[in-house]
């Protein structure tokens, strides 16, 4: 090692050398997941995550006001929100057939 290199490689308060570590586990679950998502199911897979929910969000706050439930307790609220989800694509569905005519 050069001079120039040692003295790169400590730092400036403690003059101690820099160690490196390298977490072989971790580049070994990299390249699994690597050749996974390149296969022809990862990728479709992977193409399937690429959608963005927020605009669901969106439309429900702006087009049906829905901004915060009543209801308490887990399943009451799945309960409510999948009722404004549905009255959502049910609109959107009325919409698309008059479009169709």
């Amino acid at each position: 090692m050069t001079e120039a290199a040692r003295k790169a490689a400590r730092t400036e308060k403690a003059q101690r050398l820099r160690q490196i570590y390298v977490n072989g586990t971790w580049n070994y679950f990299r390249s699994m997941a690597k050749t996974a998502l390149q296969s022809e199911a990862g990728y479709a897979l992977y193409r399937r995550r690429k959608y963005d929910v927020e605009p669901v969000f969106a439309r429900l706050k702006q087009n049906l006001g829905y901004r915060r439930t009543n209801q308490r307790g887990t399943q009451a609220v799945k309960n409510a929100i999948g009722l404004a989800l549905m009255s959502l694509n049910l609109t959107r569905l009325a919409d698309w057939a008059l479009q169709r005519r």
